[in-house]
């Protein structure tokens, strides 16, 4: 009987933790899209982003290389495989460091900024077909003792405080 109690209690626990997870609020959203739907296959592949403040605190982004701030996940569509990174992908993928720029955007609660990059730099979308597009970048950090939230730049090799991800989208890539 007291092992049935002691999983009751776990499962209860475990079931507790998943419920307040799911009403934990996102600190900011990010939004991808392109200016039309259908690329040639020599293209970049250019996406806008747009990264928008959903929390109740000011929120301190700091904006590098964009390559190196997001981490970008491409699916084959018909597949569902993810596709392979171009060599400058890979080589932004492995680095620790980039700067191509170096700013911090200040964002109040409802505000939002615009970036981008271009995804055909990055990954193989060489073959025609249609392809999906998330981006990715880390959750912000709580500055100590202040009442604001800090997104530091990152290669997003690993997410430790969590991720946040972008809407999807789908191009077709024609020759």
């Amino acid at each position: 009987m007291p092992k049935f109690v002691s999983m009751l209690v776990i499962s209860f626990i475990a079931l507790l933790a998943g419920v307040c997870s799911c009403h934990a609020q996102a600190a900011y959203s990010l939004t991808i899209s392109t200016d039309r739907d259908v690329f040639k296959t020599d293209s970049t592949i250019p996406i806008k982003i747009t990264l928008t403040n959903t929390s109740q605190k000011m929120l301190s982004i700091h904006l590098t290389n964009p390559d190196y701030n997001y981490s970008v996940e491409v699916r084959d569509k018909g597949t569902g495989r993810i596709v392979p990174d171009t060599d400058l992908g890979r080589e932004v993928r492995e680095t620790e460091e980039s700067t191509t720029r170096d700013f911090i955007a200040v964002l109040r609660p409802g505000e939002s900024t615009s970036d981008g990059l271009y995804v055909g730099l990055l990954r193989n979308m060489s073959q025609p077909g249609e392809y999906t597009i998330v981006i990715m970048r880390e959750a912000p950090e709580k500055v100590s003792g202040k009442d604001v939230l800090y997104l530091p730049p990152s290669n997003s090799k690993n997410f430790d405080r969590g991720v946040i991800r972008s809407n999807e989208i789908t191009v077709k890539v024609a020759k």
